[in-house]
């Protein structure tokens, strides 16, 4: 899964992949019976919402994209830049320049 693909890109050890695909593949839901809990369901991916590593996952995973958006913002304000000489519409280069800080800030 593209999770995982971004995890080994990131050369995450084999261990903590191995723990984090227990959580994302091997998901159970029971339900408690007057006879104890019964298996009710079985996902075959995904991570539970209210999962403690679900939001350091979706960082992970939301991360090359932040990274792309980044570096297309700053080239086209330089591109923007170079186009007008630095001057002539300096509101288009501090719009890119402050959606390229907030990207920055996300990531």
């Amino acid at each position: 899964s593209y999770i995982f693909w971004v995890l080994r890109c990131m050369q995450c050890p084999e261990d903590i992949l191995a723990f984090l695909e227990t959580f994302y593949f091997f998901v159970l839901a029971f339900v408690g019976t007057l006879h104890g809990l019964v298996q009710f369901l079985w996902f075959g991916s995904g991570i539970i919402q209210g999962c403690p590593l679900s939001g350091s996952i979706f960082d992970f995973a939301i991360n090359p994209v932040l990274i792309m958006m980044q570096v297309s913002l700053r080239a086209m304000v330089l591109a923007d830049l170079m186009r007008t000489k630095w001057s002539s519409t300096p509101g288009t280069a501090l719009l890119y320049c402050a959606l390229a800080q907030t990207i920055s800030a996300l990531h």
